[in-house]
Protein backbone atom coordinates (compact mmCIF):
# COMPACT_ATOMS: atom_id res chain seq x y z
CA UNK A 1 0.00 0.00 0.00
CA UNK A 2 1.38 3.25 -0.75
CA UNK A 3 2.31 5.89 2.12
CA UNK A 4 1.39 9.13 2.90
CA UNK A 5 3.03 11.76 5.67
CA UNK A 6 1.55 14.45 6.59
CA UNK A 7 4.02 16.70 7.95
CA UNK A 8 3.92 19.97 10.37
CA UNK A 9 6.17 22.64 10.98
CA UNK A 10 4.68 24.60 14.24
CA UNK A 11 6.60 27.64 15.06
CA UNK A 12 5.93 30.60 17.11
CA UNK A 13 8.59 33.38 17.74
CA UNK A 14 9.96 34.73 20.93
CA UNK A 15 8.34 37.26 21.84
CA UNK A 16 9.24 38.23 25.44
CA UNK A 17 11.68 40.79 26.10
CA UNK A 18 14.98 38.27 26.98
CA UNK A 19 16.12 40.39 30.17
CA UNK A 20 12.51 39.87 32.08
CA UNK A 21 10.91 37.45 30.11
CA UNK A 22 7.52 39.05 29.63
CA UNK A 23 5.25 39.14 27.08
CA UNK A 24 3.58 43.12 26.56
CA UNK A 25 0.27 42.94 25.55
CA UNK A 26 -0.39 42.33 21.97
CA UNK A 27 -3.17 44.14 20.50
CA UNK A 28 -3.38 41.76 17.10
CA UNK A 29 -3.97 39.20 19.64
CA UNK A 30 -7.20 39.95 20.57
CA UNK A 31 -9.54 39.03 22.30
CA UNK A 32 -6.21 37.68 24.12
CA UNK A 33 -3.59 39.40 25.87
CA UNK A 34 -1.03 38.05 23.24
CA UNK A 35 -0.59 36.16 20.35
CA UNK A 36 0.91 32.94 22.27
CA UNK A 37 -2.27 32.61 24.19
CA UNK A 38 -4.21 32.87 21.15
CA UNK A 39 -2.30 30.45 19.14
CA UNK A 40 -2.54 27.78 21.96
CA UNK A 41 -6.34 28.25 22.33
CA UNK A 42 -6.45 27.89 18.63
CA UNK A 43 -4.16 25.56 17.92
CA UNK A 44 -1.99 23.47 19.87
CA UNK A 45 -4.73 22.85 22.58
CA UNK A 46 -7.91 21.46 20.21
CA UNK A 47 -5.04 19.51 18.32
CA UNK A 48 -3.10 18.23 21.18
CA UNK A 49 -6.61 17.14 22.81
CA UNK A 50 -7.83 14.88 19.46
CA UNK A 51 -4.48 13.51 19.89
CA UNK A 52 -3.24 14.55 16.66
CA UNK A 53 0.46 14.94 17.47
CA UNK A 54 -0.25 11.01 17.59
CA UNK A 55 -0.44 10.84 13.50
CA UNK A 56 1.43 14.39 12.30
CA UNK A 57 4.72 14.11 11.49
CA UNK A 58 6.13 17.44 12.60
CA UNK A 59 9.09 19.84 14.34
CA UNK A 60 8.53 22.08 16.92
CA UNK A 61 10.60 24.73 17.68
CA UNK A 62 12.15 25.52 21.54
CA UNK A 63 10.93 28.69 22.37
CA UNK A 64 7.57 27.31 21.85
CA UNK A 65 7.97 24.04 23.87
CA UNK A 66 9.24 26.08 26.85
CA UNK A 67 5.60 28.52 27.05
CA UNK A 68 3.56 26.28 26.57
CA UNK A 69 5.46 24.12 29.53
CA UNK A 70 4.96 27.47 31.58
CA UNK A 71 1.92 28.42 30.75
CA UNK A 72 -0.23 25.21 29.46
CA UNK A 73 1.23 22.34 31.26
CA UNK A 74 -1.70 20.20 30.57
CA UNK A 75 -1.28 20.47 26.15
CA UNK A 76 2.87 20.51 26.81
CA UNK A 77 2.12 16.92 28.58
CA UNK A 78 -0.38 16.08 25.96
CA UNK A 79 1.95 16.51 22.99
CA UNK A 80 4.54 14.84 24.65
CA UNK A 81 2.21 11.91 25.49
CA UNK A 82 1.51 11.34 21.91
CA UNK A 83 5.12 11.90 20.67
CA UNK A 84 5.50 8.49 23.21
CA UNK A 85 2.34 7.11 22.07
CA UNK A 86 3.50 7.28 18.61
CA UNK A 87 6.80 5.70 19.64
CA UNK A 88 4.99 2.56 21.24
CA UNK A 89 3.51 1.70 18.37
CA UNK A 90 5.72 1.90 15.55
CA UNK A 91 9.11 2.09 18.13
CA UNK A 92 10.01 5.36 16.42
CA UNK A 93 9.49 8.92 17.39
CA UNK A 94 7.39 11.09 15.04
CA UNK A 95 9.62 14.68 16.00
CA UNK A 96 11.56 16.07 12.95
CA UNK A 97 14.34 18.62 14.34
CA UNK A 98 14.68 22.25 13.06
CA UNK A 99 17.49 24.70 14.53
CA UNK A 100 16.99 25.98 17.48
CA UNK A 101 15.77 29.61 15.82
CA UNK A 102 13.98 29.86 12.64
CA UNK A 103 16.82 31.85 11.08
CA UNK A 104 17.03 31.10 6.93
CA UNK A 105 20.46 29.44 7.81
CA UNK A 106 22.06 30.47 4.46
CA UNK A 107 22.14 33.71 6.14
CA UNK A 108 24.76 33.13 8.50
CA UNK A 109 28.11 32.26 8.97
CA UNK A 110 29.52 28.24 8.78
CA UNK A 111 30.29 28.47 12.78
CA UNK A 112 26.83 29.92 13.34
CA UNK A 113 24.70 27.22 11.09
CA UNK A 114 26.46 25.02 13.52
CA UNK A 115 25.97 25.72 16.12
CA UNK A 116 22.22 26.77 15.17
CA UNK A 117 21.89 22.77 14.14
CA UNK A 118 23.79 21.69 17.02
CA UNK A 119 21.52 23.51 19.57
CA UNK A 120 18.59 21.68 17.85
CA UNK A 121 19.46 18.56 17.85
CA UNK A 122 20.04 18.87 21.85
CA UNK A 123 16.76 20.47 22.42
CA UNK A 124 14.87 17.42 20.43
CA UNK A 125 16.46 15.16 22.74
CA UNK A 126 16.39 17.19 25.43
CA UNK A 127 12.66 17.13 25.11
CA UNK A 128 11.73 14.11 23.55
CA UNK A 129 14.56 12.06 24.85
CA UNK A 130 15.18 11.22 21.04
CA UNK A 131 17.73 12.68 18.96
CA UNK A 132 15.48 12.87 15.23
CA UNK A 133 17.20 11.63 12.18
CA UNK A 134 16.53 14.45 10.42
CA UNK A 135 15.74 18.43 9.80
CA UNK A 136 13.76 20.82 8.54
CA UNK A 137 15.42 23.59 7.37
CA UNK A 138 13.85 26.85 8.02
CA UNK A 139 12.23 28.48 4.95
CA UNK A 140 13.30 25.25 2.63
CA UNK A 141 16.43 27.96 2.12
CA UNK A 142 19.52 25.99 0.99
CA UNK A 143 22.94 25.94 -0.77
CA UNK A 144 25.64 23.43 -0.63
CA UNK A 145 27.39 24.78 2.78
CA UNK A 146 24.02 24.45 4.52
CA UNK A 147 23.55 20.80 3.66
CA UNK A 148 27.11 19.83 4.39
CA UNK A 149 26.10 21.33 8.11
CA UNK A 150 23.15 19.30 8.19
CA UNK A 151 25.62 16.67 7.67
CA UNK A 152 28.61 17.51 10.00
CA UNK A 153 26.06 18.08 12.73
CA UNK A 154 24.80 13.88 12.21
CA UNK A 155 21.48 14.19 10.96
CA UNK A 156 20.77 11.96 7.74
CA UNK A 157 17.93 13.74 5.82
CA UNK A 158 16.28 16.88 5.44
CA UNK A 159 12.97 18.40 3.12
CA UNK A 160 13.51 20.20 -0.11
CA UNK A 161 11.13 21.35 -2.95
CA UNK A 162 11.10 19.43 -6.18
CA UNK A 163 12.37 22.89 -7.93
CA UNK A 164 15.54 23.08 -5.50
CA UNK A 165 16.77 19.95 -7.11
CA UNK A 166 18.12 18.22 -10.48
CA UNK A 167 17.61 14.43 -11.73
CA UNK A 168 14.19 13.48 -9.94
CA UNK A 169 12.81 10.93 -11.94
CA UNK A 170 9.33 12.09 -13.91
CA UNK A 171 7.43 8.51 -13.27
CA UNK A 172 6.27 8.33 -10.38
CA UNK A 173 8.73 9.83 -8.59
CA UNK A 174 7.32 9.76 -5.49
CA UNK A 175 8.39 11.46 -2.34
CA UNK A 176 11.87 9.70 -1.76
CA UNK A 177 14.34 9.34 -0.45
CA UNK A 178 16.30 10.41 -2.65
CA UNK A 179 19.91 10.79 -2.17
CA UNK A 180 22.34 13.71 -3.07
CA UNK A 181 26.18 13.97 -2.70
CA UNK A 182 28.08 16.62 -1.62
CA UNK A 183 31.55 18.10 -2.86
CA UNK A 184 33.23 16.39 0.64
CA UNK A 185 32.11 12.98 -1.11
CA UNK A 186 29.50 13.30 1.92
CA UNK A 187 26.17 11.50 1.02
CA UNK A 188 22.40 13.20 2.43
CA UNK A 189 19.23 11.82 2.02
CA UNK A 190 16.41 13.94 0.95
CA UNK A 191 12.73 13.69 0.61
CA UNK A 192 10.39 16.45 -1.80
CA UNK A 193 7.25 18.25 -0.91
CA UNK A 194 4.34 17.52 -2.97
CA UNK A 195 3.51 21.10 -3.33
CA UNK A 196 0.32 20.71 -5.54
CA UNK A 197 -1.20 18.44 -3.70
CA UNK A 198 0.29 20.16 -0.15
CA UNK A 199 -1.72 23.90 -1.66
CA UNK A 200 -4.73 21.42 -2.18
CA UNK A 201 -4.50 20.38 1.63
CA UNK A 202 -4.39 23.39 3.15
CA UNK A 203 -6.99 25.26 0.82
CA UNK A 204 -9.45 22.33 1.57
CA UNK A 205 -9.33 23.06 5.38
CA UNK A 206 -9.37 27.04 5.07
CA UNK A 207 -12.92 26.26 3.13
CA UNK A 208 -13.82 23.58 5.11
CA UNK A 209 -15.14 21.17 2.62
CA UNK A 210 -14.25 18.18 5.13
CA UNK A 211 -11.61 15.45 5.31
CA UNK A 212 -13.67 12.61 3.28
CA UNK A 213 -14.63 15.39 0.36
CA UNK A 214 -10.76 16.09 0.13
CA UNK A 215 -9.18 12.45 0.20
CA UNK A 216 -12.48 10.64 -2.25
CA UNK A 217 -11.43 13.93 -4.67
CA UNK A 218 -7.47 14.14 -4.43
CA UNK A 219 -6.13 11.64 -2.44
CA UNK A 220 -7.86 8.70 -4.36
CA UNK A 221 -7.31 10.38 -8.05
CA UNK A 222 -4.00 11.20 -6.79
CA UNK A 223 -3.00 7.29 -6.03
CA UNK A 224 -3.09 6.40 -9.56
CA UNK A 225 -0.07 8.32 -10.64
CA UNK A 226 1.93 8.44 -6.87
CA UNK A 227 4.72 7.03 -6.13
CA UNK A 228 5.38 4.56 -3.11
CA UNK A 229 5.61 7.33 -0.76
CA UNK A 230 4.01 10.70 -0.57
CA UNK A 231 4.54 13.72 1.68
CA UNK A 232 2.26 16.38 2.36
CA UNK A 233 3.91 19.98 4.13
CA UNK A 234 1.78 22.64 6.09
CA UNK A 235 2.21 25.11 8.64
CA UNK A 236 1.16 24.45 12.05
CA UNK A 237 -0.48 27.50 12.74
CA UNK A 238 -3.19 26.49 9.39
CA UNK A 239 -4.94 23.78 11.74
CA UNK A 240 -7.12 25.81 13.61
CA UNK A 241 -6.26 29.46 13.58
CA UNK A 242 -8.85 30.01 10.69
CA UNK A 243 -11.68 27.70 12.46
CA UNK A 244 -12.22 24.74 15.00
CA UNK A 245 -13.26 22.44 12.05
CA UNK A 246 -9.43 22.48 10.79
CA UNK A 247 -8.22 20.24 13.81
CA UNK A 248 -11.06 18.26 12.91
CA UNK A 249 -10.40 18.33 9.24
CA UNK A 250 -6.32 16.57 10.03
CA UNK A 251 -7.99 14.42 13.10
CA UNK A 252 -10.75 12.47 10.51
CA UNK A 253 -8.19 12.67 7.62
CA UNK A 254 -5.40 10.83 10.08
CA UNK A 255 -7.65 8.56 11.33
CA UNK A 256 -9.86 7.08 8.68
CA UNK A 257 -9.75 9.06 5.42
CA UNK A 258 -6.21 8.79 4.38
CA UNK A 259 -6.94 4.91 4.78
CA UNK A 260 -10.19 4.99 2.75
CA UNK A 261 -8.00 6.08 0.04
CA UNK A 262 -5.96 3.60 -0.42
CA UNK A 263 -3.18 5.21 1.33
CA UNK A 264 -1.19 4.26 4.44
CA UNK A 265 -0.24 7.63 7.41
CA UNK A 266 2.98 7.37 8.30
CA UNK A 267 5.20 9.84 9.67
CA UNK A 268 8.49 10.80 7.77
CA UNK A 269 11.01 9.59 10.37
CA UNK A 270 8.81 6.13 10.60
CA UNK A 271 8.68 5.74 7.01
CA UNK A 272 12.90 7.05 6.77
CA UNK A 273 13.75 4.12 9.67
CA UNK A 274 11.86 1.94 7.12
CA UNK A 275 13.12 1.98 3.89
CA UNK A 276 16.78 0.71 3.12
CA UNK A 277 17.61 2.43 0.04
CA UNK A 278 16.97 5.24 -2.34
CA UNK A 279 15.01 5.99 -5.38
CA UNK A 280 17.43 8.17 -7.28
CA UNK A 281 20.38 10.68 -7.23
CA UNK A 282 19.93 13.58 -7.14
CA UNK A 283 21.68 17.20 -7.53
CA UNK A 284 20.96 20.65 -5.84
CA UNK A 285 20.24 23.51 -8.39
CA UNK A 286 21.57 26.83 -7.78
CA UNK A 287 20.08 28.83 -4.94
CA UNK A 288 17.38 31.53 -5.48
CA UNK A 289 18.30 34.83 -4.00
CA UNK A 290 16.06 35.84 -0.69
CA UNK A 291 14.35 38.97 -1.91
CA UNK A 292 14.97 41.32 1.12
CA UNK A 293 13.90 44.55 1.63
CA UNK A 294 16.90 47.59 1.79
CA UNK A 295 15.96 47.67 5.42
CA UNK A 296 16.02 43.81 6.18
CA UNK A 297 19.38 44.03 3.83
CA UNK A 298 21.13 46.73 6.08
CA UNK A 299 19.93 45.07 9.20
CA UNK A 300 21.50 41.56 8.12
CA UNK A 301 24.69 43.69 7.57
CA UNK A 302 25.09 45.24 10.67
CA UNK A 303 23.85 41.86 12.50
CA UNK A 304 26.62 40.08 10.39
CA UNK A 305 29.20 42.63 11.76
CA UNK A 306 28.07 42.68 14.97
CA UNK A 307 28.34 39.19 15.53
CA UNK A 308 31.85 39.02 14.15
CA UNK A 309 33.26 41.36 16.87
CA UNK A 310 30.73 39.70 19.35
CA UNK A 311 32.27 36.60 18.19
CA UNK A 312 36.44 37.98 18.55
CA UNK A 313 35.81 38.85 22.45
CA UNK A 314 33.96 35.76 22.68
CA UNK A 315 37.03 33.95 21.35
CA UNK A 316 39.24 36.05 23.23
CA UNK A 317 37.82 36.26 26.59
CA UNK A 318 36.92 31.94 26.71
CA UNK A 319 40.32 30.56 24.40
CA UNK A 320 40.67 27.87 22.68
CA UNK A 321 36.83 25.90 24.19
CA UNK A 322 34.81 28.71 23.01
CA UNK A 323 33.22 27.12 20.47
CA UNK A 324 32.72 23.55 22.36
CA UNK A 325 31.23 25.27 25.13
CA UNK A 326 28.87 27.59 22.45
CA UNK A 327 27.56 24.08 21.28
CA UNK A 328 27.06 22.59 24.60
CA UNK A 329 25.01 25.71 25.75
CA UNK A 330 21.85 23.41 26.88
CA UNK A 331 24.38 20.85 28.24
CA UNK A 332 25.19 20.37 31.68
CA UNK A 333 28.97 21.39 31.01
CA UNK A 334 30.70 22.72 34.31
CA UNK A 335 32.30 25.51 32.28
CA UNK A 336 29.29 26.96 31.14
CA UNK A 337 28.76 28.87 34.08
CA UNK A 338 32.02 30.86 34.11
CA UNK A 339 30.91 32.59 30.88
CA UNK A 340 27.34 32.63 31.53
CA UNK A 341 26.65 36.01 30.35
CA UNK A 342 28.88 35.91 27.05
CA UNK A 343 26.99 32.42 26.13
CA UNK A 344 23.90 34.49 27.06
CA UNK A 345 25.16 37.09 24.97
CA UNK A 346 25.78 34.67 21.99
CA UNK A 347 22.23 32.91 22.04
CA UNK A 348 20.85 36.79 22.23
CA UNK A 349 22.39 37.82 19.14
CA UNK A 350 21.08 34.52 17.14
CA UNK A 351 17.58 35.07 18.27
CA UNK A 352 18.08 39.06 17.31
CA UNK A 353 18.35 37.55 13.57
CA UNK A 354 15.37 35.32 13.89
CA UNK A 355 12.62 37.71 12.94
CA UNK A 356 14.36 39.91 10.23
CA UNK A 357 13.14 37.68 7.53
CA UNK A 358 9.47 38.46 8.78
CA UNK A 359 9.82 42.03 9.41
CA UNK A 360 7.27 43.42 7.81
CA UNK A 361 4.89 40.65 8.69
CA UNK A 362 5.13 40.75 12.29
CA UNK A 363 4.45 44.26 14.21
CA UNK A 364 5.97 43.08 17.06
CA UNK A 365 9.76 41.55 15.70
CA UNK A 366 11.33 45.33 15.38
CA UNK A 367 10.70 45.47 18.99
CA UNK A 368 11.73 42.19 19.63
CA UNK A 369 15.01 42.36 17.21
CA UNK A 370 16.17 45.58 18.76
CA UNK A 371 15.56 44.17 22.92
CA UNK A 372 17.55 41.30 21.86
CA UNK A 373 20.62 43.10 20.42
CA UNK A 374 20.38 45.53 23.27
CA UNK A 375 20.54 42.39 25.37
CA UNK A 376 23.52 41.35 24.01
CA UNK A 377 25.33 44.16 24.25
CA UNK A 378 24.81 44.60 27.60
CA UNK A 379 25.95 40.99 28.48
CA UNK A 380 29.25 42.03 26.74
CA UNK A 381 29.53 44.50 28.44
CA UNK A 382 28.91 43.43 31.70
CA UNK A 383 31.42 40.77 30.97
CA UNK A 384 33.87 42.23 29.29
CA UNK A 385 33.81 46.08 29.95
CA UNK A 386 33.50 46.54 26.09
CA UNK A 387 30.73 49.08 25.12
CA UNK A 388 29.65 47.86 21.32
CA UNK A 389 26.48 49.75 21.20
CA UNK A 390 27.98 52.75 19.18
CA UNK A 391 29.84 50.35 16.86
CA UNK A 392 26.15 48.47 16.04
CA UNK A 393 24.24 51.81 15.40
CA UNK A 394 27.18 53.21 13.32
CA UNK A 395 26.65 49.87 11.09
CA UNK A 396 23.18 50.49 11.02
CA UNK A 397 21.83 52.88 8.03
CA UNK A 398 20.35 55.80 10.01
CA UNK A 399 16.29 55.16 7.94
CA UNK A 400 16.98 51.62 9.10
CA UNK A 401 17.33 52.63 12.98
CA UNK A 402 15.10 55.12 12.95
CA UNK A 403 12.53 52.82 11.33
CA UNK A 404 13.00 50.24 14.31
CA UNK A 405 12.89 53.08 16.62
CA UNK A 406 9.80 54.13 15.36
CA UNK A 407 8.57 50.65 15.25
CA UNK A 408 9.15 50.05 19.08
CA UNK A 409 8.17 53.22 19.96
CA UNK A 410 4.54 52.86 17.92
CA UNK A 411 4.32 49.29 19.64
CA UNK A 412 5.49 50.87 23.49
CA UNK A 413 2.23 53.30 22.84
CA UNK A 414 0.05 50.65 21.81
CA UNK A 415 0.97 48.54 24.84
CA UNK A 416 0.72 51.65 27.04
CA UNK A 417 -2.82 52.35 25.97
CA UNK A 418 -3.83 48.44 25.74
CA UNK A 419 -2.83 48.51 29.42
CA UNK A 420 -4.78 51.85 30.71
CA UNK A 421 -7.63 50.40 28.66
CA UNK A 422 -7.98 46.98 30.71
Amino acid sequence: MQKLCIHAHFYEPRREDPRTGHIGAEPVAAPFRNWNERITEEVYMPNAKLGNFQGLSFNINADLLTWLAEHTATTYDQILSSVNTHHERSGVNNVVAMPYHNIPLTQLSARDRLTELRWGRAQARRTFGYIPQGVMLPEFAVDVDTLQAVVDSGFRYTVLKPSQLDGLPTHRPGSGPYRLTLPSGDRLFIFTVQETLSKSFVHEMVERGGAGYWARRELTSYCRHAGEFTLLYVDGELLGQHNMAEAYFIHYLLNSEINAAAFKPVTLEAYFESVDMHIAEVELLAPQVPNLSNEQTALFGALDALQADANHIFEETVGEPAWLLRDDYFSKNPALPMYRDLLDSQWALLAAREGIHTLHRDPMRPSVILQHVAHALQLINYATGTDLSERFTALCEDDVVDALTAYQNEYTANNSASAQAS
